[in-house]
């Protein structure tokens, strides 16, 4: 799987947003290493731009180079099973 910076910085908005629903707005946020070195400077700091209101950095994230454009049929399937069963508690 790879997410992109942009991806991480959508993931960080939905979970300020859920935060504000369900408690005020209070959020603790727990970052994990992460599997490469060289992406991981660009998603944190998508994450800390979304969490502080700060606009991106970077237009286009620079190491997408490897990112597919789209989702294949495959991926495309697991998304939609996934949001299938959790209709009923996530909106989507």
């Amino acid at each position: 799987m790879s997410v992109t910076a942009e991806g991480f910085r959508g993931l960080t908005a939905r979970v300020k947003q859920v935060a504000q629903n369900a408690c005020d707005g209070r959020l603790i946020l727990y970052q994990e290493g992460g599997y490469s070195l060289d992406h991981l400077p660009l998603c944190t700091l998508a994450i800390v731009e979304e969490l502080a209101g700060i606009d991106a950095t970077f237009a286009v994230d620079p190491t997408e180079l490897d990112v597919p454009p789209s989702l294949g049929s495959g991926e495309r399937a697991a998304v939609d099973t996934a949001a299938m069963a959790l209709r009923d508690w996530w909106p989507v």
